[in-house]
């Protein structure tokens, strides 16, 4: 057989759009279904976390492919999501609360902490009412309802005839969109930002780190070095946001004597994370904000690198 007459060597066909919806759709659901069995015992808080970071990606992701989905085939899905959103994040609110009390408390001194204890036990009886509504939840029509219709997406999401085009073509802009209304977010802060307003720069970090993961598969590196300074932004805000939130927590309580003391102090300790936070947000800023950190956002040529 001549050169002339050989066969072309076949190339693997670009991943569409729809393909990558698919598989992310996918991953989450399977993330979402290898934990229920942990959610129901209640023994493992870090059953509650998992499935709630795989909802929370399942739903920015189906944002960040929004112009790609039948938005109408999905209304009720994403209406049902957000109840079990509510559901797990009533609970893991409070077992981040309670953890990092009783973490605080070994900082105290020892005589504090059997009330630092009585404190935590506050806590414990509301995560106890949050765990009986997540458990009725999930014992109701609505739990196996849900995931039906999260299996079905999964195997079939209701794609638009434009899902067919190469994803590297568009997977740039998907991630810029979102890293743009960050960036504007970070600029409009005012010199001392709020702690509402640092709360929101975390939310829209995570979710352009959620885009960058979207289309990782198809950009490969750049997009994954991305994510992961997006997640380092992401993780310093956090903990700001929960120690605001903790602080907030025991300034509500209605104490008196010794109890009220101790509460005061665990506040502080909580302050005092919440300043330190504070610090160290915007290096972290600094460096996602690094042109060559987003290069392949600007150049479709690198999603195909």
């Amino acid at each position: 057989m001549t050169e002339e007459t050989q066969p072309a060597p076949t190339e693997k066909p670009a991943t569409t759009i729809g393909e990558l919806v698919t598989a992310s759709v996918a991953g989450s659901v399977e993330a979402i279904r290898e934990h229920e069995a942990g959610l129901r015992a209640g023994q493992d808080p870090d059953h509650v976390r998992k499935t709630r970071v795989a909802l929370r990606r399942l739903r920015s992701n189906l944002g960040t492919f929004d112009e790609f989905l039948d938005e109408d085939a999905l209304g009720a899905l994403l209406e049902e999501l957000g109840v079990l959103a509510g559901e797990l994040g009533a609970l893991r609110d409070r077992e981040v609360l309670a953890a990092r009390l009783e973490a605080d408390a070994a900082h105290l001194p020892v005589a504090d902490r059997p009330v630092a204890g009585q404190v935590v036990d506050q806590l414990r009886s509301q995560i106890g009412v949050a765990r009986t509504a997540l458990n009725s939840y999930l014992d109701s029509e609505a739990w196996p309802r849900l995931l039906g219709r999260l299996e079905k997406v999964a195997a079939r999401p209701p794609l638009r005839q434009s899902a067919a085009q190469p994803a590297a073509e568009v997977a740039g802009r998907l991630s810029r969109d979102p890293f743009s209304k960050l960036r504007k977010g970070v600029r409009r802060l005012p010199k001392k930002p709020s702690d509402p307003e640092l709360h929101r720069i975390r939310i829209l970090a995570k979710r352009s780190r959620y885009a960058a993961m979207a289309v990782a598969p198809v950009v490969g590196a750049p997009a994954q070095d991305f994510a992961a300074a997006a997640a380092e932004l992401q993780t310093i805000l956090g903990e700001h946001q929960d120690a605001v939130t903790t602080e907030a927590w025991l300034e509500s309580l209605l104490l008196l004597g010794p109890a009220a003391f101790v509460a005061g102090r665990l506040a502080g300790l909580e302050r005092a994370a919440a300043m330190h936070a504070r610090k160290d947000w915007q290096a972290a800023w600094e460096a996602l904000d690094a042109p060559e950190l987003r290069a392949w956002m600007e150049d479709p040529v690198a999603a195909n690198s």
